[in-house]
């Protein structure tokens, strides 16, 4: 197909892309980022439709800011996120009821944008807030000044790195097992007043193949190469390498370095590739090739087949499956 695909009618319908989406998406984006700005910036265009080439929870993110009018749809309804499903709503609320009876103190809930809809909802009647991978640290921080626990979710790499950026001490911290044990780091039992952080053992698939041997690997090759990496990788890999930062972060990184720099940059595969050829001057390299088989699932296909659903609703009023996110959730 020709770059642009089917002809969009003007100014009606936005095509919002991950910065993971394979090439031919990106190049018929009209919009480019991670989650939290695609569904920012989505909200403050006037597109009657909203066309979230991503995973599940970033359609859901985008319909929860979407202005009245808006609607979002997702070109393939199986791009799912298997760290969103290591925790729903009714698990988060039963551990927090479970740690203000083993603390005697209630822990405010922290949960990371990659998760449903009913856990940011959760989130939010229980006083707490929805974090990115960029602004974890500040929302923990705050809570934390204010004598508050907090309950970590779903990432336990991003937990954990942003209770090291923090200063939080081993004895401070505790793992939450998906089977309900709680666990100090050094693999103890049980929870007290003293703990300041809880953690949920969830994690990403893409990020945690990263290992500090990779990094080590990666500086022997070249020497003088810097390492970045993505805060869901293991804490280990992410003392081990230079700089570590979301996938905006990184790009903004890459852009900005000198020409001729050395860069290592560990996630997602076709992210790396893409920084590869859109800063030919610069060397870049994959740490490893971890790919995301979810963000996969969307191609020319199935975006193109979106866009003739669009058209044929507009002439003939046909149904669209739009994501559906209830007022009391999006409230």
């Amino acid at each position: 197909l020709p770059q642009g695909g089917v002809l969009r009618m003007s100014g009606k319908i936005l095509i919002a892309a991950h910065h993971y989406q394979r090439p031919e998406i990106v190049a018929r984006a009209d919009l480019l980022g991670d989650s939290y700005k695609l569904a920012v910036e989505a909200s403050r265009t006037d597109a009657e439709y909203i066309v979230l080439c991503g995973v599940l929870f970033m359609a859901e993110s985008a319909a929860i800011l979407a202005k009245s009018g808006q609607k979002v749809l997702i070109p393939d309804w199986n791009a799912g996120c298997p760290m969103a499903d290591m925790i729903d709503s009714a698990t988060a609320m039963s551990v927090l009821s479970r740690l203000e009876d083993l603390g005697g103190k209630k822990a405010v809930p922290v949960t990371y944008m990659n998760s449903w809809a009913d856990l940011k909802a959760l989130t939010g009647r229980e006083g707490g807030s929805v974090c990115t991978s960029s602004n974890a640290r500040k929302i923990v921080s705050h809570y934390l000044d204010a004598k508050s626990p907090v309950f970590f979710m779903p990432d336990y790499n991003l937990g954990i790195n942003t209770a090291r950026e923090l200063g939080l001490a081993d004895s401070e911290i505790r793992v939450i097992r998906r089977d309900g044990t709680i666990e100090s780091l050094d693999g103890t039992a049980g929870a007290d007043s003293g703990v300041k952080m809880f953690l949920w053992d969830g994690f990403c698939h893409v990020h945690k193949v990263f290992t500090p041997a990779d990094v080590d690997a990666a500086r022997a090759k070249k020497p003088g190469v810097r390492v970045i990496v993505h805060p869901e990788c293991s804490p280990e890999t992410v003392s081990r390498a230079d700089a570590s930062g979301s996938t905006e972060v990184m790009y903004r990184m890459l852009r900005d370095a000198p020409e001729g720099s050395a860069w290592s940059v560990g996630t997602e595969a076709r992210f790396v590739e893409r920084m590869i050829s859109e800063f030919p001057g610069k060397d870049i390299s994959p740490l490893r090739l971890s790919f995301c088989h979810n963000m996969n699932r969307i191609d020319l296909r199935n975006l193109d087949e979106t866009l003739e659903a669009l058209r044929t609703h507009e002439k003939t009023g046909s149904r669209l499956q739009t994501i559906a996110v209830s007022p009391e959730e999006k409230e």
